[in-house]
């Protein structure tokens, strides 16, 4: 609609969005004539995010990961002071300011503390605004278009939680009492710290294997859980392993029991039992 299309200069609008050609002709006294032709684009509609994904693979992450969010937007855009996203990680990244782009890339490093089970993007502040003018202030994100709807990213900062159990004083092979725990699956590692000879675990990585030793004296054993993210936690035990019988009187300990005798050697292993 022209306010008067007879007029050189004269107020424009259009009844819908879309691209437009508009022409001016302008014809002399005698008859000639020559025009010119403009473009117009009608937009009357605000800007939106249209997703937010990442090209980061799915998988575990832990503190210090850098994990990629891509915002798409409906349209060129620009925003001043960028839009603040929150995630449900605990996280928030700024996209700092925006000037005429349709998407936009960033890196969020993971921070200590932080945890989900499937990154997505919570809710966004700030205002975007199009070529035409228009502006949304704190966009949302559709339905079904989060990171989460295309990829499932785990945030995971929190080591296992590991014990290898009591020390333990043996003379046989013996299956000590660890335990670990931890939100998402975890690997296991025993490992000898220190201590004479050599230490045989029935499967090293498996939580709780079967261990003994060829040699008589003390040792530090280490278990270490990692789990999927890379967090590692450990814990130690000390092992005294003794298998000489006590050959002097002052290797023994008496202690009677309802008319029987009980032998210790000097490391608290039964020996023998005699009645009294």
């Amino acid at each position: 609609t022209f306010g008067s299309s007879n007029a050189l200069s004269t107020t424009i609008s259009a009844s819908a969005d879309g691209t437009y050609t508009i022409r001016c002709t302008a014809t002399d006294a005698a008859g000639n004539s020559a025009y010119s032709d403009m473009t117009l684009a009608w937009d009357t509609s605000t800007p939106t995010v249209t997703n937010a994904a990442s090209s980061t693979a799915n998988g575990f992450y832990k503190a210090g990961s850098a994990i990629n969010i891509t915002l798409s937007f409906s349209e060129t855009i620009s925003s001043g002071s960028g839009l603040t996203l929150s995630l449900n990680s605990g996280a928030t990244v700024t996209t700092g300011a925006l000037s005429n782009v349709t998407s936009w890339n960033g890196t969020y490093t993971v921070g200590a503390g932080q945890t989900s089970a499937d990154l997505t993007v919570n809710s966004m502040t700030g205002m975007i605004t199009d070529l035409a003018g228009n502006s949304t202030t704190d966009p949302a994100l559709p339905v079904n278009q989060n990171i989460a709807d295309f990829k499932a990213i785990v945030i995971d900062t929190t080591a296992p939680v590991v014990s290898a159990g009591g020390n333990k004083s043996a003379n046989a092979q013996f299956i000590p009492t660890a335990t670990a725990t931890d939100t998402n699956t975890m690997t296991h590692s025993w490992t000898k710290q220190s201590g004479p000879g050599t230490i045989t675990f029935g499967t090293a990585t498996d939580l709780t294997p079967t261990i003994s030793a060829d040699t008589e004296g003390t040792c530090v054993l280490r278990l270490t859980a990692t789990d999927a993210a890379g967090n590692s936690a450990y814990s130690e035990m000390t092992l005294v392993w003794d298998t000489i019988s006590p050959t002097g009187s002052n290797d023994f300990q008496f202690l009677p029991q309802t008319g029987q005798t009980t032998c210790y050697d000097s490391s608290g292993i039964v020996i023998s039992c005699a009645t009294g």
